[in-house]
């Protein structure tokens, strides 16, 4: 074999080696066709872990950082991906990064995974050259809103297993737990009281075919209101206002709003983006329609010269505290760093309010029950006492 030969080769692998990848073809080929078949007809896939995005974006950061390519970074990443959202859609970013794309563009088509706010703020470390650092506060903001949401997921845990059980008491009781005793009385052909009559045929329902149409019903019913208050931003938005309105609950809707609004205000001003962005993307980070759409009203009035807490104030939905604390950082040239200090406060008292609502939600729920309850009990023991006297 002459050298020539043996360059020529040599270089035909080389190109070869630098072609782009079909990372996202050769994803596709190793999963099976029923699979496939699934995720097309659930539609996209989310995060199913809320630390799922942060351990991402820092493992891509500490990569970047260390002088590994995005490309190789991604690659290792979806190998190891424990969500399959990730494992299914990073093989994709990588083609579209081959393709000549940046990383802001290359995730810009995933939007259920790398949301609008992500991609601005890649957008600006792309620019800037600080893309590890932005990485990084992607992450920090993932895992408090993520923290966020775990609290008020875990305050209402108790509550609706209370529900769960006190349902599962009320309807299956009757007629699986006191069947016999039920039947004892309807064959002793007595007269019974109303209680008890109301409690014969509550039970006769429940295990009737009526009764499971009915539930079919119910829950498709539940469903469709449901996927109509997310597909109506209008319907949702007159939902979030009465709910505000209602006692500790509604004080508790306006501070995880505030607290992820303070969160995303703090991160965006730190990445450099201008205060108009800053307000939007803040507002919509918050999933509050009100909050939203106080915001945007107040755009104009931010291009027209006012002062962010003047504006803030204007929309009769912050706490006065946060308001002037904004207006002490905007005349110290520090709104970053005191928006995020706010934001633990109010994080504090978010967590609080969640425990006292919890603390009310449960005496009513248990006197809920124990109405319920009684209710059976009574109903039952009538017509035996009833019984006992005529011996």
């Amino acid at each position: 074999m002459s050298v020539s030969t043996t360059r020529r080769e040599r270089q035909k692998l080389l190109e070869e080696a630098l072609q782009p990848k079909d990372l996202a073809n050769e994803f596709r080929a190793q999963v099976p066709t029923w699979q496939r078949v699934m995720r097309a007809v659930q539609g996209p896939r989310r995060i199913k872990s809320y630390n799922g995005l942060p351990v991402f974006y820092r493992a891509l950061a500490a990569m970047f950082s260390s002088g590994i390519k995005i490309t190789r970074g991604l690659e290792i990443l979806s190998n190891q991906a424990e969500e399959p959202a990730l494992a299914e859609v990073l093989p994709m970013v990588v083609q579209n990064l081959w393709e000549g794309m940046p990383l802001s563009a290359a995730m810009k088509p995933f939007h259920l995974l790398f949301p609008p706010f992500h991609i601005k703020l890649l957008e600006m470390g792309e620019a800037s050259g600080k893309l590890p650092k932005v990485l990084l506060q992607i992450a920090d903001y993932e895992e408090r809103r993520g923290q966020i949401f775990m609290k008020v997921k875990s305050a209402m845990t108790y509550p609706a297993f209370l529900f769960s059980v006190s349902m599962i008491v009320v309807v299956l009781g009757p007629p699986y737990m006191f069947g016999g005793l039920l039947k004892f009385i309807q064959d002793s052909h007595q007269e019974v009281p109303l209680m008890t009559r109301m409690l014969l045929d509550f039970s006769a329902f429940v295990t009737s075919p009526w009764f499971f149409l009915g539930l079919g019903i119910a829950g498709y019913g539940i469903l469709r209101v449901v996927r109509y208050f997310q597909s109506h931003e209008a319907a949702r938005r007159e939902l979030v206002i009465n709910m505000l309105r209602l006692p500790i609950i509604g004080r508790t809707i306006q501070l995880v709003a505030v607290c992820r609004f303070a969160r995303s205000l703090a991160t965006t001003l730190e990445v450099g983006l201008g205060i108009l962005h800053c307000l939007i993307m803040s507002a919509e980070s918050s999933d509050n329609p009100v909050l939203v759409e106080k915001m945007k009203a107040g755009l104009e009035d931010l291009k027209n010269g006012k002062m962010l807490n003047e504006v803030l104030a204007d929309s009769n939905f912050f706490p006065r505290a946060f308001i002037a604390v904004v207006k002490v950082g905007e005349e110290t040239g520090e709104i970053g760093e005191i928006v995020k200090r706010m934001a633990e406060m109010y994080e504090t008292e978010m967590e609080e309010q969640l425990n006292a609502m919890l603390a009310l939600m449960e005496p009513l729920w248990m006197m809920v029950m124990g109405l319920m309850v009684g209710f059976i009990a009574v109903a039952t023991l009538m017509p035996i006492m009833a019984m006992l006297r005529n011996l």
